[in-house]
C-alpha cells in the first residue's frame, strides 16, 4: 500500500502522555513556501496556548510504516512521548520537532 498524500492526524486523547492524560487538537497544517516538499503538521494541547509541530518532507512521510493520516500522527505522539523526560520535556507555548525517518520506516523525532 502506497501513501495517496502527505497526510498526518495528530487527534485525540493520549493516556500514555507524562503526568496525565492530553488531549490534541489538530492545527490546519503548514507547507514550506520555498520548499513545497516540506510540510508542518501540529496539533494544540488541551485548548490552551501549547501547541507541538512536526515538520517533515513528503519522501519521509512515504517511508514511514504507517499508512493512514491517523496512524502517522499517532506514530508521531509515541515518539514525542519516548522523547520526553524528566530532563526533557515541553516548553510553554510552542514546540518544534524534526521528523526523520529511515530507508526501513523507523520513524523518530529531534528538536527543532
Amino acid at each position: 500500500m502506497t501513501v495517496d498524500r502527505p497526510e498526518i492526524i495528530l487527534e485525540g486523547k493520549f493516556g500514555n502522555w507524562p503526568g496525565e492524560a492530553r488531549t490534541l487538537t489538530p492545527c490546519r497544517p503548514e507547507r514550506e513556501p520555498n520548499r513545497p516538499h516540506v510540510y508542518s503538521f501540529g496539533a494544540e494541547l488541551d485548548q490552551g496556548n501549547d501547541e507541538v509541530w512536526f515538520r517533515i518532507t513528503w519522501e519521509a512521510i512515504r517511508r514511514m510504516k504507517e499508512r493512514t493520516p491517523h496512524a502517522r500522527g499517532n506514530r508521531l505522539v509515541d515518539a514525542l512521548v519516548s522523547w520526553m523526560t524528566p530532563e526533557r520535556s515541553l516548553e510553554p507555548g510552542l514546540n518544534r520537532f524534526k521528523v526523520r525517518v529511515s530507508e526501513t520506516g523507523d520513524t523518530w523525532i529531534e528538536r527543532q
